[in-house]
């Protein structure tokens, strides 16, 4: 196992930067001028 997996607070900030990245992709689609059409399908693979 690696060792942030040990740290609250090391796991805390992997977790902030995976929501700022999927929240940034998710502004992206939804700013574009297609959005009313666009589907998004959002998958975590590998969280467990």
């Amino acid at each position: 196992m690696t060792d942030w997996m040990f740290s609250p607070i090391k796991f805390q900030l992997v977790i902030m930067k995976y929501q700022r990245a999927i929240h940034k992709a998710l502004v992206d689609k939804i700013l574009d001028k297609n959005a009313t059409t666009t589907i998004v399908v959002l998958m975590v693979v590998g969280a467990g």
